[in-house]
Order: structure tokens, then sequence, then C-alpha cells
């Protein structure tokens, strides 16, 4: 299949600087072991990373805003992470717009900081949103892609 013809990701985890590598890692890797196509979407396009390997976003929230919604995103609880993400207007566009047309959004652990600024409803009783709580990553995603 040539580049052009493939299809529009299922699973967005976006990601900006400060991200947790490991759980980046295993998020990636269990989502494609469930045959999910998953893309990268950060901030800018620049790579990110905090002191393990760095990792370059496959797309940027400028080149999604106006692309076909994935089936669920996924933010990543990084404290840093988290901060960015929930400072950049075009994050909350995007969960608005997923919650909205009825899609999930999961949240790892610390990112429900950024649900306390960008969802004005109650975050714990919407079906759509998946958080983390104390399940393991591999546990988290498992739940979030079933």
């Amino acid at each position: 299949m040539r580049p052009d013809e493939l299809l529009p990701a299922q699973v967005y985890l976006l990601i900006a600087p400060g991200v947790n590598e490991n759980f980046l890692k295993q998020c990636l890797a269990q989502v494609r072991l469930m045959g999910i196509r998953v893309s990268c979407v950060g901030t800018r396009g620049e790579e990110v990373g905090v002191c393990g390997p760095s990792t370059y976003p496959d797309l940027s929230l400028d080149e999604i805003e106006t692309a076909s919604l994935p089936a669920q995103i996924i933010l990543p609880g990084a404290v840093r992470c988290a901060q960015i993400l929930s400072t950049d207007p075009r994050v909350g566009r995007l969960v608005t717009k997923m919650l909205a047309a009825g899609r999930v959004v999961g949240v790892a652990k610390g990112a429900e900081i950024f649900f306390s600024k960008k969802v004005r409803q109650n975050p714990k009783n919407n079906p759509l949103i998946v958080y983390q709580e104390n399940r393991t990553s591999q546990a988290f995603i498992a739940k979030l892609c079933a």
C-alpha cells in the first residue's frame, strides 16, 4: 500500500514536551499490536521527550484541525506534557469536538488536570471519558481500545 493510500489513524496519541517515553512506547506498541492505527500528534512538528529516546510526532495539531475525527484520542499524563496540552486551545477544541461527536477520550494518570481546565462538565460522569485511574498502562489501553 502506498503512503497516500493509508487509512487515517483510529487513535491519536497527543504528545508534547515532557511526555513520558515509557508510557508513549507502551501505548504505541500495545495499540498497534491490537491492529489499531495510531498516530502521535504533537503541538508542533518537533521532537519531544524527557530523558529517554525522543519521538517525532506523525502529525501536528494544525494538521489535524480540519481532518476527520479519530475514534479515540489519548491524553498522556506526564505533568509537563499535560500542562502544555492544557494551555493549547487546539487541544480544547479537539476534545470538545470528540465528545460532541460521541468519540472516546482516554485520560492517563496526571492528565485529569487538563479536564478541570478544558471541560466544563464533570468528566467522571461522562462514559466517553476513560480514565487510567489505578490501572497499569497496559490495562488502561486494553480498556480504552476494547
